[in-house]
C-alpha cells in the first residue's frame, strides 16, 4: 500500500503487481474525479447526438 501525493486528505492504494528497473511504480497523483475526462472521452468517438446527461 502507498500513500497518494496532492490529495488533501490521506488515501491509502494498492501497488501495482509488478516491478520497473527492480522497484515497485508508485502512484503519480490522485485518481481522476468523476466525469473529468468525458469530453475527451466523447471527442474520440463518432458523431452523435451531442446532448448529454450532466456529470
Amino acid at each position: 500500500f502507498e500513500a497518494v501525493p496532492g490529495m488533501d486528505r490521506p488515501l491509502t492504494v494498492v501497488r501495482g503487481g509488478f516491478m520497473v528497473d527492480g522497484a515497485a511504480p508508485l502512484p503519480a497523483g490522485p485518481p481522476p474525479a468523476l466525469g473529468e475526462h468525458m469530453d475527451e472521452v466523447f471527442a474520440t468517438l463518432p458523431a452523435r447526438d451531442k446532448t448529454r446527461a450532466p456529470a
